[in-house]
């Protein structure tokens, strides 16, 4: 990637998908597109779907529900361990955080 700002435009329907375990995965945009700065990724869950355990890595995530209701297992930057996410709530996990995930209901 060049030092110029680049913009990207998806479509709903458009990136890469994949089907993990039970979700539909949907890559919006790689590390690789944005010089390592951050990936987004659109997974569609069904109610207890989502990542099936506990776990970790370097990247921080940002969940940011869309539709339905989604669980989400972790500590945040206040040390809270758990959060009942709704329709236009984020929640971010910062890096090396232990974390899951799981979607409650479909949407409202």
């Amino acid at each position: 990637m060049t030092d110029q700002a680049r913009h990207y435009s998806l479509g709903p329907d458009e990136g890469k998908a994949l089907f993990v375990l039970g979700d539909i995965v949907t890559f919006k945009l790689s590390a690789a597109e944005t010089n390592s700065a951050y990936s987004l990724i659109e997974i569609i869950s069904v109610p207890g779907g989502g990542p099936a355990s506990l776990h970790t890595h370097s990247p921080q995530e940002t969940f940011w529900i869309l539709e339905g209701d989604y669980e989400i297992y972790g500590r945040d930057e206040n040390g809270k361990k758990y959060a009942i996410l709704h329709p236009a709530e984020q929640r971010c996990m910062y890096r090396g955080t232990c974390r899951m995930a799981s979607a409650m209901s479909e949407r409202r």
